[in-house]
């Protein structure tokens, strides 16, 4: 069971122009996981940062917002950032950093998920140890575009921090 106290939820991606991406069978459970999860999480008002490709950056086209599914579990304490890269909390942001925004909430680990694992997930989640902040990434609240293995993915999870299967062990 993970440890809630001092953990901040990171979700990367969840816009429909990612998720399109995604093979249907995986992006319908993928959608499904957060819903679940998210309902279950809001009411225990986890600090929480959005990560949305900003339109037009360089490695994708972007340009939708997170998705109504996920916009609408969402609670309050929560911020959402343009990224132009991959790690969301690469720090180009003219307001509030990500990492401000969890050091005032007093955030120690950050349950990083999303869409793109091996990229932009990953990326943020490397980006987020940099930063001084734990790891804890899930399986089943990850997904990747292009075929092949994400082994590479949770072996970082494992070696620099925690990875669980499903999000039913996370609470």
């Amino acid at each position: 069971m993970l440890e809630t106290e001092g953990l901040g939820l990171v979700i990367v991606d969840m816009q429909s122009i990612c998720l399109n991406d995604i093979h249907r069978e995986i992006r319908s459970s993928l959608v499904n996981a957060f819903c679940e999860f998210l309902d279950y999480t809001r009411e225990l008002n986890m600090p929480t940062i959005i990560f949305e490709i900003k339109p037009f950056s360089f490695f994708s086209h972007g340009g939708s917002p997170t998705i109504q599914e996920v916009k609408d579990r969402i609670n309050g304490n929560s911020k959402t950032y343009m990224k132009q890269w991959n790690d969301g909390f690469y720090e180009y942001y003219p307001e509030i950093t990500p990492r401000q925004f969890f050091e005032e909430r007093k955030v120690r680990n950050s349950l990083v998920i999303g869409v793109y694992s091996n990229r932009c997930v990953i990326a943020t989640a490397i980006g987020a140890r940099q930063k001084g902040f734990g790891i804890v990434g899930c399986k089943s609240l990850m997904a990747k575009k292009e075929d092949g293995s994400s082994e590479g993915v949770y072996n970082y999870f494992r070696e620099h921090g925690t990875l669980y299967e499903h999000h039913s062990e996370l609470f």
